[in-house]
Parts: C-alpha cells; sequence; structure tokens
C-alpha cells in the first residue's frame, strides 16, 4: 500500500492551529488532484483498450471481408505477393498455397509487406523485428504441402521426435520413403492417415541469394529457440533443423512445429517470440566487448588475434549459447555477473592499493591507479608537444583559423566516414529501388548486389593478401565496393588537412588546460554518433575543470567521505563487515549537507537484476529507514511524540501517513489555487515496491533493445513501466548511485560501448529523474537561490542541486581550485566569486541578476577610471565570467564564410586550405544522410553558416534521428532535402502549420495582454504596466514596439521560440547579400518585419544617421498606407491613454487572425484570466490533437504543471480548435503559392518564390521572383 506524503504552501510565523488548517486544505486539494489524475488516467486507459480494441475489430472485419469470394477474386488479381514468392523461391500460388491454404488472407498481405520491408531496409535492418517469421505459423494454418523423401530424410530424428511427442505413432522408416502431407495443420502419412493433430509448417530460414544456406537468407531464430527449448529436442535433431538448407539445397527447408493441444501450438510459439527476444538482450550483454568487432572488424581481420581473446574471454556468461533457456540466461547473468563483477572490483582495488603504496611522489600513482595512468598519459602528450607540436605551432594555428575544426582528427574522420556512407547508400539504391520499381521481389536485385568483385582491382587485392587490410581492401560486395571507395575518396579530401591535426595542440595549451585549471566548456549531447547534431555538443551546459583535474582533486570523494580509509570502511565489497555493523554511516555524517527523507538502498548497476537484489537481499543488508528530520516535521503539524533522534523503521504501519510540507507557489499561483482554478499537485509518497517494479519493467525494455523499445510503448499505453519519480521521496543512495554517476560524466555513446553498459546500468530519464525533497539543508549559503521555483539550493541534498556539484558549488570542492577560499564561511566568500557561482549554477534567477546589477555596475566605474573596490584581478575575472555567459547563451554555433578581410595576413596555401575547407564541408551534408541515423558529415564535420542551419533544420524535421519516428526522422526529411535542390527556400507545409500555431498564440497572448491594459490602465497602473510589458514579449508586441530601445531588442529576442532565438544574433548582423534571404525562410507573418527593421537601425548607425529618423519615416509611411486604419485611432482615443499608432495595428492584425482561426474568444474563456498563462491553453490544445509537443518547445515538466491546470484541462472554446489554428489564411496563401507556381510552370515560366506580405502593417502584396 502506497502512504502519502504531502505538501503545501504555508506562511512562516502561523500558529499551530493555522499551520493544520491549512495542511487539512491541502490535503482535500492534493486528494481532488489525484481524483482528477485518477480521472484522467482511467480516461487514459479507456483511449488505449479502444485503440487496441478497434485495432482487434478492423483485423477481425478485414479477415472476415477476405473470405468473400468476389473480393477474394479481386485482391489475387491485383495483390503480387513478390517478396513471399522469392521467399521461397517459387511463383505467386506457390506463396499463397503455403502461406494461405490457396487464398489471400491478412496474415499473408502482412507477411509480404514485412519480407519487402526487411529485405529492403537499409543494411536489412528491420529483419532485427523477426516480423515474418512471427508471422509463418499463422499463415500456414490452412495451407497444403507435401515432404518429398529427400526433404524428410534430412531431419530424419527431429521428425521421429515429433512424432514421439506429439503424435498418435511414431514415423517408421517407410513413411520417409513415402513422404508425408502436411494438410491444414495436421501431418498424414501416405495414406491419408494422421500422424500429428496438432502442427504447423514453418521453414528454418528464407531464401537467399544462393541454394540452400547463404550469407543473405533470413534464418529462423526463433525455430531454433523453439525447437530447442519449447520442443525440447536432442542435440541431433537440433543440428538437423540448424542444417537444414545446407542438406537439401535444390529444395526450400520447410519443417514442422507441433503441440499436443491445437490452442497451444500459438501460444508455446510466442513463448519463443519472446524468448528470443529477451536472450538477444542478454547475447548482448553477455558479449561486452562485442562493439569493437562490430567497429573494427570492417578494418582488422575478424579472425586477427585481438579479436579472438575478445571472442574467448569478453563474455561474461561462458556457458551461454542460443539454446540456453531464460532462466538459465538469467541465473548465469546474475551468477556470472556478480563473480566477474567481484573479481574485477577486487583486482582494480588491489591494484589501486599497490599503486598508492608503490608510487612515487608525483607519478599519479602514489595517488591511485587510474591517477597514475593519467599522468603517465599526459606526460606522453606534453612530451609529444614540446618535441613536435610547439615547433609547428604557427602553422596548426592558421589551419585552424581558416578550416574550423580540420586539426581534429576525429572531424577529419568525417571524410572517409561522409565518402562511406555515400557509397554506402548508392549501393542501397541499386538494390532497393529495381525492388521496388519492377515489382519482382528482392532476389534479383540482391543476387547483383551480393555478387563479390575486387574493390580497387585485383592488383591491390593482390598486395592486401595475407595482411591485416585484407578483408578491408580486397573483394567484396556491392555495398562493400562502394563505401570502400567512397571512403578512399573522401579520404583525399582529407589529406591536406591531416599535418595540421597530426601536429596536436601546443604544450602552453595543454598545460594551461590539464595544470593550470584552465575552465573547459561541457556542451549538451556530445558524443553522441547517432543525429546530425556536432559530435562535440551543441550548446554549452557549464565550464568545469577538465577531466584530469577533477580526477586529480577527487572533491567528491573528499566531501562524501573525507578520507581514503573512511570511503573503505563504508565500500561494502571491501569493507563488508563494517558495512553491515553500521550501513547508515554515510547518511549519519551528511544529515546536514545531504539529508534525505528515506534512508535506504538505490541499487541501479545490473539494470532489472539490481533493482531486484535491492527489494530483496537489500531489505535484509540496510533496510529503508525514514529519516527522524521528516517524524520532526510531522509533530510540527500533528503535535506527535516521536523523540527527535529516533528513527522509524519504513513498515506501513509506522510511516508517515500524511504530512504537508513547505512548497515554494508563487503568490499567482496560491491565488488560482484558492479559487479553485489549479491544484497543488500530486501528494509525494514512500511506495518502493512499485518504484521498483516499474523500475525493473522501463530497465528490462532497454535490456531487451529495440523489440523491448516496441513493446514499452504498448505498456505505457496501459500505465506499466513508467516510474514517477517525483512523487516519490528521495533516496540516500542516490549519493552513491553509479547511473547517476556515469550520467554526470557526459560520455556520450562511447564508440558504440554506450548501448551495452545502458543494458548494464539503465540512465535513461525515467530511471534517473528528479525524487522528492523536502528536507532542508544548513550548508546553502544564503546568496543561492532559495525559497524559490527556480532551484531552491536549500533543500534536498545540497551537492546533487546541479551536475557535479561537488567542483562547482561553494565549499570545498570549489576551494580546490580557489585555494585563497579555504576556511572562509561561503556567505562570506567575495562578490566576485558570488557572481562567478551564480552565473554558472543559477543563471537567470533574480540573484543573478543582483550580483550581475553589482559587479557591472563596479566594472563600468573601475573601467571609467575611478577607485572601486574591485581589482584589476576581479575585473579580469569579470570580464571572463561576462564571456562565458554569453557563450551559453549561444545555443548553436554557426561558420560564416570568411570574407577577403577576415583572410587578410593569411599565406596563399592557408587561403587555398581554407578554400576546399568551406567549399567540401558546407556541401557535405547531402540529402541521402537523412536515410540512416548515423550521418558523418553532419556529425563530424558540421560546418553550417546559420541560413544553412535554419533551412536544413527549421524547415525541415532537424538533426535528430530516432528510430521510433522512421518518417519524421528519416524519410520526409530526405524528401524535404531533395526538393531543396529544386527550389532551396521551399517551406514544407508542416512546417507553416506549425507557424501557424505559434502565430495564433502569440496573437491571443498579445491581444490578451492589450484587452488587460484597456480595463485597467485608469484603474491599476501596476496591472496595465505588467500587461503593456507582457505584450511586448511577444513578436506582435516587438514590432508593435518600434524596436527603438534595448530593452525593446531583448523584447523582441525573447518573443521568438526557443528554436528561432538561436539565430537571432547571426540574422540580426547578417549582411547586405543575406538579408532578402533571410526574410524568405523565416516566418513572414512578424518575424520578417522585425528583422527589417533591426537592420534598418543598424544600417543608420553604421552610416552615422540617426535612428530617431528612421522610426519617423516608418510611422508616417504606416500612417499612409493605413489612412483608414488611422482615422479609426485618432477617434478610438487610444492615444490618450498611451496606446500607440503601431499597437493599435498589431492589435487589429491580431485580432483578425484570432477571428479567422476560431474566432474571438467569448468572455467566458478562461484564457482572458491575468493569472492563465496561454501556452499551457496551447499546450492542451496540442495535446488533445495529438501533436509532438516537443516541436513546440514544451518539455515533460510543462505537462506535469498542466496536469494541475483543472480550468485549462476543461477548455473548449480554443484547446479543440487546433485543425482550424492550422488553416490559418497564412497556410491558404501557401497554398495559393503553390498553385501560382504549378500555374506558370504551365505557361513555360520558373517561378522561384511566391510570397504573399503587408509589410507587416497592412498592405497586401503578391511578390513573384
Amino acid at each position: 500500500m502506497a502512504e502519502n506524503i504531502g505538501w503545501s504552501a504555508i506562511n512562516e510565523g502561523r500558529s499551530n492551529e493555522e499551520n493544520q488548517s491549512a495542511h487539512r486544505r491541502v490535503l482535500a486539494n492534493a486528494q481532488t488532484f489525484e481524483e482528477h489524475q485518477s480521472e484522467e488516467r482511467g480516461k487514459d486507459l479507456v483511449g488505449s483498450i479502444v485503440k487496441y480494441g478497434l485495432t482487434l475489430e478492423a483485423i477481425v472485419l478485414a479477415n472476415r471481408a477476405l473470405k468473400n469470394k468476389d473480393t477474394q477474386r479481386k485482391i489475387e488479381r491485383y495483390v503480387n505477393l513478390s517478396y513471399l514468392s522469392d521467399s521461397i523461391k517459387g511463383n505467386k500460388q506457390d506463396a499463397l498455397n503455403i502461406f494461405g491454404g490457396g487464398r489471400v488472407t491478412l496474415t499473408n498481405l502482412s507477411m509480404n509487406v514485412a519480407r519487402a520491408f526487411e529485405e529492403l531496409s537499409p543494411f536489412s535492418i528491420l529483419r532485427t523485428f523477426n516480423t515474418s517469421h512471427i508471422l509463418t505459423p499463422f499463415a500456414t494454418a490452412e495451407s497444403n504441402f507435401d515432404f518429398s523423401p529427400e526433404l524428410l530424410k534430412s531431419q530424419k530424428k527431429y521428425f521421429k521426435e515429433l512424432s514421439a511427442k506429439f503424435g498418435e505413432r511414431e514415423l517408421k522408416d517407410s513413411d520417409f520413403d513415402l513422404g508425408l502431407k502436411y494438410r491444414a495443420g495436421k501431418l498424414l502419412d501416405a495414406n491419408d492417415n494422421v500422424v500429428i493433430h496438432n502442427a504447423r509448417l514453418t521453414l528454418t530460414e528464407f531464401a537467399g541469394t544462393e541454394p540452400g544456406h547463404s550469407a543473405t537468407s533470413n534464418y529462423n531464430k526463433i525455430l531454433r529457440r523453439h525447437i530447442a527449448v519449447g520442443q525440447e529436442h536432442g542435440f541431433f535433431a537440433k543440428r538437423e533443423i540448424a542444417d537444414l538448407a545446407r542438406a537439401i539445397p535444390s529444395e526450400t527447408p520447410f519443417t514442422l512445429i507441433a503441440a499436443k493441444k491445437e490452442a497451444n501450438i500459438g501460444t508455446e510459439w510466442m513463448k519463443s517470440v519472446v524468448g528470443q527476444a529477451v536472450a538477444q538482450g542478454f547475447t548482448m550483454v553477455n558479449e561486452p566487448f562485442g562493439f569493437l568487432e562490430e567497429t573494427g572488424g570492417t578494418l582488422i581481420n575478424r579472425n586477427s588475434t585481438l579479436f579472438k581473446l575478445i571472442r574467448k574471454y569478453g563474455r561474461i556468461n561462458p556457458t551461454a549459447n542460443s539454446e540456453s533457456t531464460i532462466a538459465e540466461l538469467a541465473g548465469g547473468y546474475v551468477k556470472h555477473g556478480a563473480i566477474k563483477l567481484g573479481a574485477l572490483v577486487a583486482g582494480y582495488y588491489t591494484l589501486d592499493n599497490a599503486s598508492k603504496i608503490l608510487g612515487t611522489d608525483g607519478s599519479g600513482f602514489d595517488k591511485g591507479l587510474a591517477e597514475g595512468l593519467a599522468t603517465t598519459a599526459l606526460g606522453a602528450r606534453l612530451l609529444y608537444a614540446e618535441t613536435v607540436s610547439d615547433r609547428f605551432e604557427e602553422y596548426r594555428e592558421e589551419q585552424e583559423y581558416v578550416a574550423p575544426g580540420s586539426t581534429s582528427l576525429l572531424k577529419l574522420a568525417g571524410f572517409p566516414l561522409a565518402g562511406a556512407m555515400f557509397g554506402g547508400t548508392l549501393a542501397y539504391g541499386r538494390r532497393a529501388l529495381p525492388a521496388i520499381v519492377s515489382n519482382d521481389g528482392y532476389l534479383k536485385s540482391s543476387e547483383s548486389a551480393t555478387r563479390q568483385g575486387h574493390i580497387f582491382g585485383q592488383a591491390v587485392s593482390a598486395l592486401a593478401s595475407n595482411t591485416f587490410l585484407s578483408d578491408a581492401v580486397s573483394h567484396g560486395s556491392r555495398a562493400k565496393r562502394f563505401a570502400t571507395r567512397g571512403a578512399a575518396i573522401g579520404a583525399l579530401f582529407a589529406l591536406p588537412f591531416l599535418p595540421g591535426a597530426l601536429i596536436g595542440e601546443s604544450s602552453d595549451d595543454i598545460r594551461a588546460e590539464y595544470l593550470e585549471g584552465k575552465d573547459v566548456e561541457i556542451r549538451k549531447n556530445r558524443g553522441w554518433f547517432s543525429s546530425s547534431t556536432p559530435i562535440e555538443g551543441e550548446g554549452i551546459k557549464y565550464y568545469t575543470k577538465n577531466w584530469y583535474q577533477r580526477l586529480m582533486a577527487g572533491n567528491k570523494d573528499k566531501i562524501l567521505y573525507g578520507d581514503q580509509d573512511t570511503k573503505e570502511d563504508l565500500n561494502p565489497f571491501l569493507s563488508p563487515l563494517d558495512y553491515l555493523r553500521n550501513p547508515y554511516r554515510l547518511e549519519r555524517m551528511h544529515e546536514e549537507d545531504m539529508p534525505y527523507p528515506v534512508w535506504g538502498m538505490d541499487v541501479s548497476m545490473g539494470g532489472w537484476a539490481g533493482k531486484g537484489f535491492q527489494l530483496l537481499a537489500g531489505d535484509i543488508i540496510k533496510p529503508d529507514l525514514i529519516n527522524p528530520r521528516m517524524e520532526k516535521l510531522n509533530e510540527e503539524l500533528t503535535g506527535g511524540n516521536q523523540e527527535e533522534g529516533e528513527f522509524v523503521e519504513a513498515q506501513e504501519a509506522t510511516i508517515i501517513p500524511t504530512l504537508s510540507i513547505k512548497q515554494n507557489f508563487s503568490n499567482k499561483e496560491m491565488s488560482l489555487i484558492q479559487d479553485g482554478k489549479t491544484t497543488s499537485g500530486e501528494l509525494a509518497k514512500y511506495d518502493p515496491n512499485t518504484e521498483a517494479a516499474n523500475y525493473m519493467v522501463s530497465s528490462a525494455m532497454d535490456f531487451v533493445g529495440l523489440k523491448g523499445w516496441v513493446a514499452s510503448g504498448v505498456l505505457k499505453d496501459f500505465g506499466v513501466g513508467t516510474p514517477d519519480l517525483k512523487t516519490q521521496y528521495a533516496r540516500s543512495g542516490e549519493a552513491t548511485n553509479i547511473a547517476r554517476e556515469f550520467e554526470a560524466q557526459n560520455l556520450g555513446g562511447m564508440g558504440g560501448a554506450a548501448d551495452v553498459i545502458r543494458r548494464i546500468i539503465p540512465m535513461s530519464s525515467d530511471v534517473t529523474g528528479d525524487r522528492f525533497n523536502p528536507l532542508r539543508n544548513t550548508v546553502s549559503p544564503e546568496w543561492l537561490p532559495s525559497g524559490s521555483y527556480f532551484n531552491d539550493f536549500s533543500k534536498g541534498a545540497f551537492w546533487d542541486k546541479v551536475e557535479n556539484g561537488y567542483d562547482r558549488l561553494p565549499g570545498q570542492g570549489y576551494e580546490t581550485w580557489n585555494p585563497e577560499l579555504s576556511g572562509i564561511d561561503p556567505n562570506e566568500y567575495p562578490d566576485i566569486h558570488k557572481f562567478k557561482i551564480l552565473s554558472d549554477v543559477a543563471f537567470g534567477s533574480n540573484e543573478y541578476y543582483q550580483m550581475y546589477e553589482k559587479m557591472q555596475d563596479l566594472y563600468r566605474r573601475k573601467v571609467g577610471g575611478e577607485d572601486v573596490e574591485m581589482s584589476d584581478e576581479d575585473a579580469s575575472r569579470f570580464e571572463e565570467i561576462y564571456i562565458q555567459s554569453q557563450e551559453r547563451s549561444r545555443k548553436k554555433r554557426f561558420f560564416e564564410y570568411k570574407t577577403d578581410a577576415d583572410l587578410e595576413g593569411i599565406s596563399m596555401w592557408g587561403k587555398m586550405l581554407g578554400s576546399i575547407w568551406e567549399s567540401t564541408t558546407h556541401n557535405a551534408e547531402l540529402s541521402t544522410e537523412r536515410l540512416t541515423f548515423f550521418r558523418p558529415a553532419g556529425k563530424l564535420l558540421h560546418q553550417r553558416t546559420a541560413i544553412e542551419d535554419y533551412v536544413k533544420t527549421q524547415l525541415s524535421d532537424g538533426d535528430t534521428a530516432l528510430w521510433n519516428k522512421p518518417y519524421k526522422h528519416f524519410v520526409r526529411p530526405f524528401i524535404e532535402d531533395t526538393y531543396k535542390y529544386v527550389d532551396p527556400e521551399h517551406i514544407p507545409e508542416h512546417i507553416q502549420e506549425r507557424r501557424n500555431v505559434d502565430n495564433y498564440f502569440d496573437a491571443l497572448e498579445y491581444y490578451k495582454q492589450m484587452r488587460i491594459y484597456r480595463k485597467s490602465v485608469n484603474t491599476n497602473k501596476y496591472e496595465a504596466e505588467n500587461a503593456k510589458r507582457r505584450a511586448s514579449k511577444t513578436v506582435y508586441g516587438a514590432v508593435a514596439s518600434g524596436l527603438d530601445t534595448r530593452q525593446d531588442v531583448e523584447s523582441a529576442f525573447g518573443a521568438l521560440s526557443d528554436n528561432e532565438r538561436a539565430y537571432f544574433a547571426s540574422f540580426v548582423n547578417a549582411n547586405e547579400e543575406d538579408r532578402d534571404k533571410i526574410t524568405r525562410i523565416v516566418d513572414d507573418n512578424n518575424t520578417a518585419q522585425m528583422y527589417r527593421m533591426l537592420w534598418a537601425r543598424a544600417d543608420a548607425i553604421d552610416n552615422g544617421g540617426d535612428v530617431a529618423s528612421v522610426i519617423q519615416e516608418e510611422e508616417a509611411e504606416l500612417i499612409d498606407d493605413n489612412r483608414s486604419a488611422y482615422q479609426a485611432y485618432q477617434s478610438s482615443g487610444d492615444s490618450e491613454i498611451g496606446i500607440s499608432f503601431r499597437e493599435y495595428l498589431q492589435e487589429l492584425r491580431a485580432a483578425t487572425l484570432i477571428q479567422d482561426a476560431t474566432g474571438i474568444p467569448t468572455e467566458d474563456f478562461v484564457g482572458w484570466d491575468p493569472r492563465i498563462d496561454i501556452k499551457n491553453v496551447k499546450l492542451r490544445a496540442l495535446q488533445l490533437s495529438k501533436e509532438d509537443v516537443r516541436e513546440y518547445g514544451f518539455w515533460q515538466s510543462d505537462e506535469e504543471d498542466l496536469a494541475r491546470q483543472s480550468y485549462i484541462l476543461n477548455e473548449d472554446q480554443v484547446t479543440t480548435q487546433l485543425n482550424s489554428i492550422k488553416d490559418t489564411r497564412a497556410r491558404r496563401e501557401f497554398q495559393t503559392s503553390l498553385l501560382i507556381k504549378d500555374q506558370m510552370i504551365k505557361n513555360g515560366i520558373y517561378a522561384k518564390d511566391v510570397r504573399f506580405s503587408n509589410t507587416g502593417f497592412g498592405d497586401q502584396n503578391i511578390n513573384i521572383g
């Protein structure tokens, strides 16, 4: 039973009676929320049941329709089962006989589609799902097939065992001489006597490009498991089935499966399907170094000593094989995994301790094994730098300047990899297109694709023979030939830049970063090889010391344990007896700085197995305890008599039933709660069993892989396998949780190793999210944010409030980098250090801005020559902090083409290198890359101007590449990128629809705030000013402001969506040649006009003109173009209440757009309430229409916040009208532009561009380029 511990907003200084009253109100409020959430979950469950029920009903109806003779004749006439017929090397009628009893069925239609996708998918990756094999026994239920004597004798032992287990009698030798018959689920002898009543026809593998078993055949791994595990056949019988295709190369390898009862056939088969899926997960985990063979096997002979050693010693469970049961695999995984993990840990600590004893001072080994190896590597790198790099540093610096990124070997690898990917894609096209166009199946195209040939000619093959490169460059299939040749061509482009990359960093740069403590940037999503985002990551998350500095400092260990002896005493592997005597020692040590509501384990190592250990053994080794401070909070509210410091074992009878904890709500939220328009949220609870069960389901799905991901989608539809950590109490085990530690290291994909590691140590947000922690720590200084909903540093485990907080937050770790602060109370830190920390961990908070204004004022006065309390060193630090803050605000990096002025002073060779680099890298991302998850040109080279990046990501589906959205992330971007070769500025319809949605809600927000302003301007000046300020933070308001002050420009920047904001600085500073293109690719409702206005002001300043005169000219033109509107404005009296003509016009435009889409909402529209955020109305509209809310900049936290907004959840004037909002005038103009283009093409005129515009203020033009 889950017990709730709630929270509420309780004002300081209340009496006990008032607190208890507030407590009761919030509990009632939370109960209402939970009832609502329960109702919503019920609706979702019903929706899922309906969805899957309707799917099932559609299948039933389709099957019924196919039984109609007229329908059957028509279907047979038009349906081509070429992929099924090719799979058995027969014709269409053969396919119908084998997979449908002579007629078309829904199952054989599905099988044919599945076979097409399996064979035509890149690298045949969809074979992974085994869909066609799964369907085979169901498709053959009504089939007829005759087993020839030759086919039977090739599997004689298997059939004898099969008849003995499931038949009416055992088969005799005469049966094998005469042959057997399969008729509609029964096995008959030559005299039509039933041998096996309940059987299904299947086959060991589909046909490949050669007779019998070949590398291109699709082997039935499910059947292998079914025979070995499900039917429990002997060794020789299993061997016969495995070798069946080789034994009878002239025949299709058909065989049977059987069961005692008819109903058991499908059940047992599906058990084998699930078992094979799970077994594949175990296989990947069992061979954790297998990825090395996958990645390196293309260049190095797979039979080399290295790979032999990996295969021999790199397995966790040496007894596991393809026929092991799931219980054997799981047991072996746990048993051998625990033994080998223990051996690794013991071995490492033995070497580590020996290193500390034997290591000499300064070697690094005196601190430990990892530190010693790292120091040795650093020493070697410094030696190389001093010997080689320093001599050629000027060359390297010039190359890096003219060709950014070209001095990185990883970046240069993008050339051959992009070439290989392009060549491989061409080969794939040569294989797939004929099969698609000719409708003749896949075998013909596959045969030519798999035909072996020399990659670089016979001479090269001869030279490479008997070398480790022989497999890579001698001969291969078409895909290998094309890919290898593409890689070779790509490598030629990399050659000119190789010298600069081989030179390496200078010794000064290495010392600055590794030895002198220079801050390094930590970027988002770095190191991941999928998608087109740069390999070094996107925007900067934060700055900190580099990995070597942090390793040598060991700040986390210092803060957590104090010294090495304590760390070893608290390690259950090294000191099990000490640990068992006092498993809560670490919790007691950190009651002040890291208070946790629950003292207990939080195991992540081993995934589902580790969590199972926590549930079973953990409750004995370290049972959960409730922190006594939670009891104290309960006493304050309920008047309990619990003694302070007394621990309560966390059993149902002693768990605090309800407890309201002070929660940070704004005044606006509190007023909405009191009015019943929102709720305080779901009560936190102590429910470890449900949390652990969901964790185990989620991690088990990750463990299985692609099939697990598919299954998890279905389970989540029914509310299974989704841990809701935010409503669970934080556990002390989080402090030493290895998954959280891995996540904090930002290691990315680790060259393919992450796919294995995530199965052993799950690291998804579902299992490493933040739990609820209401306890106040005592170490957070007063100047960090607290009592706010930015990030309350005063509550919970202080060091975990930010990533790598041990190094970045005030205290012992920060003082390691700044020894002058040692021994100083963080509350007394000098302001420059407070500013540095705030800009790092609390950028954007009120505390940050207050300190920024103070430091900026001191800096300006110092630069102006005044005598202020800021040293030269502090001024230099302020500049560095400010620059870092600016860099962090840049979400993307762009690489504009170098101008002649940029290249002044550069050598001729340098200019030539720059020209080659720009011309190749800016054009390397071909549309074919969009078809795969690995996009080397986009990932490694990634050289784009701001306009190029905008077209690539904002006029398409971005750089993301996730397998769960194949059309959105692969097919559609490929089509759109390909079309851009014809029309580079083409705006796809789905992008225009998204813009229309954004425009509508931007207009609604502007209209709402102007409405509030009008109502309150003469009654509530404060509210009126707030409304004007909020109106200016919309794109409508930005244009209406005139953009004549710095504040207006900042508001314009803030009004843009997160995606658009990344381009603002580059577009504002665009040169004359690029401006026209920018206005054609950005949204022309307001954004294009905003940029025109900013450019006009920038040009006036650059030319020594007056911005005021530019504004006057604009306003005069505005009035001249909108005479009737201006007359209405003058008679309205709006000028008397502070509304400008620009604002008046924008309000009219906003009202027109709203009216056109949904009509102006009535007075009872909940969004008119000043406390209700229009963005939540937008989110609800997107949810109701099943849109991907992430595309619109919403995240899970936004959805959780919306779940409390009961009034918005029931709103229906706007939220139900998304289709109408998408189909606004802008979309109709977009469709009209396509019609105009088509009509002009028919008349021999190519229209590059058709745009409808009103210059932002009313006049309507059609511009045809």
